[in-house]
């Protein structure tokens, strides 16, 4: 009887160049800060930005400071605004987690590893701007004054 060979599926997971607690270094990236331009939302074509999609962005340089079009210029407040608000979002997620996990919560999804992204998006956003937080995203609602009982 012949021997079926398996077929390899084209997935590759790489290992990590750098672990935990390690101190990491990107100076063997190919990716520069700066190597993408930052067109103009308003006024550029889509195909102006299909280099963004296939590429990455890199905003930090090896000395870990946003420099050139793609600094969002924040100020040392609002980072910490942010930071308050990721951190906010983590403690609620383990509440609401241990809630679920005692059958007191019937269903909860966290946004662990994904609290920057509904926060720092609402951040950018006008107070008039509507949002539709789903899932993962309760951090929008607290950038936007919701109260821990509400």
């Amino acid at each position: 009887m012949a021997r079926k060979e398996k077929k390899k599926s084209g997935l590759s997971i790489p290992d990590a160049p750098f672990r935990p607690g390690e101190e990491s270094t990107f100076e063997s990236w190919p990716w520069k800060p700066g190597d993408l331009d930052r067109p103009d939302p308003a006024k550029c074509e889509a195909e102006e930005t299909s280099a963004h999609a296939d590429g990455l962005v890199r905003v930090l340089g090896d000395d870990n400071k946003a420099t050139g079009a793609w600094d969002p210029g924040l100020s040392a407040d609002e980072l910490r605004g942010g930071l308050e608000h990721m951190v906010r979002l983590r403690i609620f997620d383990d509440r609401m987690m241990k809630l679920q996990r005692t059958g007191k919560l019937s269903f909860y999804m966290r946004s662990f590893g994904e609290e920057c992204v509904a926060i720092a998006q609402t951040m950018a956003l006008e107070e008039q701007d509507w949002i539709f937080p789903t899932y993962r995203q309760p951090g929008a609602q607290f950038v936007r004054g919701r109260t821990w009982s509400a």
